[in-house]
């Protein structure tokens, strides 16, 4: 598994753990992943993840 692949992984653990927080919080998940998100910026020698902005423009159109 490559690094890319690797840190996908990561991050949808993360979410899936921060979702089970909330809801044992009973506070808004969207809250508790906004912190977690801020938390995630703070943590050393993560990579540097950079995104086409075509590749976002793509995503937000098929979203809505």
């Amino acid at each position: 598994m490559g690094q890319a692949e690797l840190l996908i992984a990561g991050l949808l653990v993360a979410v899936a753990d921060l979702s089970t927080l909330a809801h044992h919080l009973s506070v808004p998940y969207r809250i508790v992943l906004v912190v977690g998100g801020a938390l995630l910026g703070f943590v050393p020698r993560l990579p540097e993840v950079k995104l086409d902005p075509k590749l976002v423009v793509v995503v937000r159109s098929i979203r809505g």
